[in-house]
């Protein structure tokens, strides 16, 4: 998919109805994505909000936006997926996260800025990420929801993480920065993983 701007990408769920001979649809994103206008009057993407999944396990899709992002909300599991932007991203809500990389103002370091110098747009934020859980049938446990992925940006402002699987087989991943946020907060459904180490988790500024 290439376009100079999208202002609003929405994809719909539907639930199955036997009677009516509907199949459920769990509205994924299944799609690369370029957009090129930069000098877009607001953000050259608006919005994206996907119902299901971005992107598939083995099977990510590759978004790049040569401007500002708005908000990115992701009901489902963002997996093998990456989304850089040239500018800021508003925010970053998602059910979870799953060897994928998120990046504003970030164009070519991957998968993550290695040194201050790969920050291409020093003054790119993102507002938050909110790592919140998906949808699951009572009696399920919640699942690891932030695997192997990254947020980079010059200064992200707040992060709530869930469910973090914190041993990456000696491979960091997590949140990169020049600048410190303003909180942190990680949260945990499982009691057994309550104070579990989490030795490959980053958190913090690249020196």
């Amino acid at each position: 998919m290439e376009a100079p701007s999208v202002a609003k990408l929405m994809t719909r769920g539907q639930k199955g109805n036997a009677k009516r001979g509907l199949a459920a649809i769990n509205g994924d994103f299944l799609a690369d994505m370029h957009l090129w206008d930069s000098d877009a009057p607001r953000s050259t993407l608006g919005s994206a909000r996907i119902a299901g999944n971005l992107g598939a396990e083995g099977m990510g899709v590759w978004w790049r936006v040569d401007g500002n992002g708005g908000r990115l909300d992701i009901r489902g599991v963002a997996y093998d997926s990456t989304v850089r932007c040239a500018g800021s991203i508003a925010s970053a809500k998602l059910g979870a996260a799953v060897g994928s990389n998120f990046y504003a103002g970030v164009m070519y370091a991957f998968p993550h800025p290695w040194a201050p110098d790969d920050f291409t747009d020093t003054s790119a934020t993102i507002g938050s990420v909110r790592i919140m859980g998906i949808g699951l049938p009572r009696g399920i446990p919640m699942p690891r929801c932030f695997v192997d992925s990254n947020f980079s940006a010059a200064c992200v402002r707040s992060v709530q993480l869930l469910n973090v699987d914190g041993d990456n087989w000696g491979t960091p991943f997590g949140l990169w920065t020049l600048e410190e946020g303003r909180s942190v907060r990680i949260r945990e459904t499982e009691e057994g993983w309550v104070g579990a180490p989490t030795p490959d988790l980053h958190i913090g500024v690249v020196t």
